[in-house]
């Protein structure tokens, strides 16, 4: 009898697992499309500093934001091994985790400091980056 319950509890698990990875796949090509659209952002010219790559620094943003929303959620309520759950992780790994590439910003820095290389304009774009997304994850 115990040996049924271990593997109950071990298929439990691999379908919880599999639930949480169809969720992530689900979610991230939104993430990838709507990082794609703000792309379009990095082109335009603005009046106020021009060098900074705006598409990707909202899009970070608004990654560093959903995932901390997510984490709050999941922090504050037990709703661990539901549904929500999974859709839960599936919006953070999967759309979030799309929305905010890492490569694509040290991509940037890298131009940056091609383009620019006095100044330190290719440190304080990543510096303002990663501030205002964790003081706007406060």
């Amino acid at each position: 009898v115990a040996m049924k319950d271990a593997s109950r509890t071990e298929a439990g698990d691999i379908f919880s697992l599999y639930r949480t990875i169809w969720m992530t796949a689900i979610h991230a090509p939104f993430g990838a499309i709507l990082r794609w659209k703000l792309s379009f952002l990095n082109k335009r010219k603005y009046i106020l500093c021009r060098w900074i790559p705006r598409g990707t620094l909202t899009a970070n943003i608004i990654g560093s934001i959903i995932s901390v929303i997510d984490a709050a959620v999941l922090s504050r309520y037990n709703i661990s091994n539901s549904m929500t759950f999974h859709a839960l992780v599936g919006l953070k790994v999967g759309f979030a985790g799309c929305l905010t590439t890492v490569s694509t910003m040290v991509d940037e820095v890298d131009m940056l400091n091609d383009k620019y290389p006095r100044g330190g304009k290719a440190y304080l774009y990543p510096i303002a980056s990663l501030t205002s997304a964790c003081f706007l994850g406060l």
